[in-house]
Parts: C-alpha cells; structure tokens; sequence
C-alpha cells in the first residue's frame, strides 16, 4: 500500500500502486477500467457500467486513487434490490461450471476461473459512521457467486468476506473477517481469486488484500443448489462483472463521502488441464540370477516402477538411467512396439553388470553403457522419464538400493604399470588403490 496525499475538503490523492499475485492461467478474457476516460458524474453509461437506481454514486476528481478520477460510492442511499444497484461492465466470455446458468445475462465462451481486482481507499480520514459498501462478483443482475463487505469502523477500514458452507436449506452463510483496521490514508488493494469446479461444494475462491492471501474458502454455488429460496433457478450463477452495492441501514452521512474504487481489473480463462498419471518409485536393487526363456544371468541391478491414476498402455518413451553420484553408468531406452505389450501399472528395467543377459533376445531395452558401467563403482540411484499415452511427461528417482553393489563387481586387477595410468588404477577392485603409485608399486611386486 502506499500512503494517500490529502487536500481539504474531499481529501484528494496522487498515486499508483502495482501489486500483483503470481498468475496461472491462460487468459481468455479481460477487462480494466481507470476511469480516467470517463465523464464526471454518475456511471450510468459509460463504458458498460450500470447503476438505474438513486444511489450516491458518482465518477470524481478529487479525491482520487490514481490519475484524475475515480469512482466513489457510499450507502447514504441504500435499498434492498439488487438489479438498480452498480454493474461494472462484463466479460465478453462468462466464467462458472458447466451446468451454471447465466439467465441471460452473460454469455460468450464459458471459462472455468474468474479474477477481479480493484484499489480501493477512504474519502475521509475521518471515521465515517455506518459506512458500508459491498463487491460481488455476480452476472448482471445480482446472483452473487461471492462477497466482500467493507466496512468503516472506528480504527480503520474492516474487510469481511462470506461464503456459503454446506449444503442445508437456508444455506450456511458464513462470515470472515480478513483484514481489519487499514489504515484510511493509504490505498489498498483487494482481489478475487475464484476457481469454479463442477460439482457442489467445491469451488476455491482466494482473497488477497494488499498483494497478501488472506484467505482461502468457497463460492456461493450451495446457497444456489440447495436453499429453497432459490428454487426457482436450482442452480450455481455464471459472473462475468462486479456489482457495487449498498443494502441493509443507510448512513446519510456519507453523502457525498464514502469510499473511492480504482484501477479496476477483470479476467476470465481455463485453468491449465491437469493430466492424470504419476510414476512413483517402487523398488531398486541389486540382483543375481538366471533369468527364465534362457536370457541368461542378470547380475547387477533391477529397478521398479509404477503409475497412479493411469497406465502404461500407450506409452511413447521410457527411459531409465543408472548413476553413481552425478555419474551415468547405464541408459535403458524400451523399445518400441516390443514395449507396448506392457500395458498395466508396473514395470521393471534391468541393468546387468557382470553378468550375461541377452538385451536383444529379451527386445524390450535398448542397453548402453558407458566406460564405467558398474564394474568398480556401485549404483546410487535411479531416474525413470516417461511420456505416457495423454502426452504427459513424468520423472521419479530412487536413492534407497537394497543389496551389496560389491557382490556384482567385475573383479579387475592390473597386469601392467600403464594400466595404472590416467586414472586407470581408479577402476581396479582387486585389489582397489589409494592412487597412482600403488598401483604401479601392485604391478611391479607382482
């Protein structure tokens, strides 16, 4: 927030503030509004918006949030209607779940996210008794999906939010507190982060004020699909605007006062698809056996793996890489149509070190080794990368090796003072060296 420079009377302010949560998402739709286009005077009819009824509002020049104007409103004239009340223009494309309705008011192509975010301040710096103006994202004619109540107290501007818990008739309305005392010198932002999931009881809406996730609940979708009170339309609202309203007790001493709204901003979009499937490690270690259909023996390592929410029918690549440390040791690659009889949850990939398992009579790995394979150093850990049949790409690796790496080495001695050279005398395991020098020291006594 940033503090408000005041003149008097009607307390003016110059400034901008940028704050922003981190987006996500496509955007399909958006809209921004700093009124700064706008004529004095109501709203009515300008740019989309709408207000019929005799409320006290009005675009002004001082004070203002940014530029040279914004808009105020105040509930010195309130009333129990809701379709008279102050609409900000909507959204080309509505946001809701699928089976939303949008009784006419909205329409385009239908997103599953919808963000509003706006500034907002005090025209006081005074304590502005009964204060109390409301924001809602909602369609147009005041089927609110969620809700924000600000309110003027005496320490400072109270931010409340309701949403609707369970699914009795009346409807669970429950009320939150989410930001209290601000201060009526600054600017103040506050931001709808709602996520529409079909089915009841599900949608996420997060509240940010001042850049900060104050709180995390749910739409107003129960209230629509179970209260009896909205029996005529039993079902979750579309929003695509802001309704700016003034209900319940009026304070006419806000007239003319109240509270000011700026840099306004509104989105529609989808949520990023999240495909289903993910590999989990399931066992890694070393092993030493005949393998059955005359394969021969594999003695080295084995490494399993499954898949959750999915299967490996389909598949278009696999691959599976043994290392020691950062060092690659062996590259499995299955082959491909050979591997497509694998069509359940699980597989397995072998990495023979000094056995002799037949790879290309076995036909479902393409094996390659690199200088150090295993023969001196052991296996530390394993990855497996998987591109399953929905085009998702899934990693998982596994550090837990069960069994003694010792027990497959290649058994290497040097015969040779130049065996022992560059490196060489890295790689022998019987017996292994400190350096260098006793290996080739090994070789001369032998």
């Amino acid at each position: 927030m940033k503090k408000l420079k005041y003149f008097f009377p009607g307390l003016a302010i110059a400034f901008v503030v940028a704050l922003s949560v981190p987006m996500i998402n496509v955007y399909a739709d958006s809209y921004s509004q700093n009124f700064e286009s706008f004529n004095l005077g109501t709203v009515n009819g300008q740019d989309g918006w709408s207000v019929t009824g005799p409320y006290d509002q009005a675009v002004v020049p001082s004070p203002a949030i940014s530029g040279a104007r914004s808009f105020r409103i105040s509930n010195a004239v309130t009333s129990g209607s809701f379709s008279d009340q102050t609409f900000s223009k909507s959204l080309a494309n509505e946001a809701g779940e699928g089976e939303s309705t949008n009784g006419g008011m909205s329409g385009g192509t239908r997103q599953d996210h919808f963000e509003a975010q706006f500034d907002f301040a005090s025209t006081q710096l005074v304590h502005q008794p009964g204060l109390f103006v409301s924001v809602s994202p909602d369609r147009g004619d005041g089927s609110r999906m969620s809700y924000l109540g600000f309110e003027d107290t005496l320490d400072g501007i109270d931010v409340s939010f309701y949403d609707v818990q369970g699914t009795s008739s009346p409807a669970n309305f429950v009320s939150t507190t989410v930001a209290n005392n601000l201060s009526r010198s600054a600017v103040h932002t506050a931001k709808f982060f709602i996520d529409y999931e079909n089915g009841p009881s599900n949608d996420v809406v997060k509240i940010y004020i001042d850049g900060v996730l104050v709180h995390t609940g749910t739409t107003w979708e129960n209230y629509y699909r179970f209260d009896s009170e909205a029996s005529r339309e039993q079902t979750p609202r579309t929003t695509d605007n802001l309704l700016f309203r003034t209900g319940g007790t009026a304070a006419p001493g806000t007239s003319g006062f109240g509270l000011l709204f700026d840099n306004l901003s509104l989105v529609s979009s989808m949520n990023p698809v999240v495909l289903p499937g993910t590999l989990v490690a399931e066992d890694f270690g070393v092993v030493n056996y005949e393998v059955p259909g005359g394969l021969g023996f594999l003695k080295g390592y084995s490494a399993g793996f499954g898949v959750t929410n999915a299967t490996f029918a389909g598949a278009t690549s696999v691959v599976v890489k043994l290392y020691s440390g950062s060092n690659l040791l062996q590259t499995n690659t299955a082959v491909f149509p050979k591997f497509s009889e694998i069509t359940g949850t699980q597989f397995s990939s072998p990495f023979d070190v000094s056995g002799n398992f037949d790879y290309v009579t076995d036909g479902y790995w393409n094996n390659v080794r690199e200088p150090q394979y295993g023969q001196s150093v052991a296996a530390t850990r394993v990855v497996a990368t998987v591109t399953l049949a929905n085009g998702k790409v899934v990693t998982v690796g596994n550090t837990n090796l069960t069994g003694d790496p010792t027990t497959i080495f290649v058994l290497t001695t040097p015969t040779n003072k130049e065996a022992c050279k560059n490196g060489g005398w890295m790689t022998f395991n019987n017996p292994t060296f400190r350096n260098q020098g006793r290996c080739i020291s090994f070789v001369e006594r032998n």
